[in-house]
């Protein structure tokens, strides 16, 4: 069956484009098994770093990785994955300290004393909605950052080959070629070199 690996799970998002398979015996099915909704949590790499699960697909998950399944109506998942984000990237010190064998994790028991404040639940979608405005604002912003980076990129190459073609400014009949000057430059720095030699 496919599985979801640390690799998959992204801030926000989970990337099922390259799933692994291997075989899980009939009593892990439950035990091992990710359905829409379920936040998906990663206990290594960086720890914390998790995304809710919304494709309908059913997935399995292994062992560097914890599943979070929210019974009843007391707290909604996209609100809780927007809490561990901010717990791991702003405010550390609300994650429990992390085992420090080898690399840092996030083991079951650490993650049991994470403590998620809980507000009624029109508060929680206020939050997610208002939350996802903003950041479809941000992404934007950041699409039109690239797009004039790109072109200020090819503004720069087009100034500077005009420059070196003596189209930059108005050009007098007396002004040496840039070719002219490239050559003169070049059999300098050959006759130089012979002299030295022959010094």
């Amino acid at each position: 069956m496919p599985y979801l690996r640390n690799e998959n799970v992204r801030w926000g998002h989970i990337d099922t484009s390259d799933l692994y398979q291997m075989g899980f015996k009939p009593d892990e099915i439950e035990r091992y098994s990710i359905t829409t909704g379920d936040l998906v949590i990663c206990e290594g790499g960086e720890p914390g770093r998790c995304a809710v699960y919304s494709a309908t697909q059913p997935v399995m998950y292994q062992k560097a990785l914890h599943r979070v399944r929210f019974w009843g109506s007391l707290v909604l998942p996209h609100y809780a994955a927007l809490c561990f984000e901010l717990y791991a990237k702003w405010q550390n010190h609300m994650l429990p300290s992390m085992s420090q064998t080898t690399i840092k994790h996030l083991p079951l028991e650490k993650l049991l004393q994470v403590v998620l404040p809980v507000p009624p639940l029109a508060e929680q979608e206020r939050i997610i909605s208002e939350v996802d405005r903003r950041l479809s604002v941000v992404d934007k912003l950041g699409q039109v950052l690239s797009t004039n980076v790109q072109r200020a990129e090819r503004l720069r190459q087009s100034i500077l080959q005009r420059a070196f073609t003596g189209k930059l400014v108005p050009q007098s009949p007396n002004d040496e070629p840039v070719s002219a000057l490239l050559e003169r430059i070049s059999v300098s720095r050959v006759s130089e070199v012979q002299r030295k030699k022959a010094a």
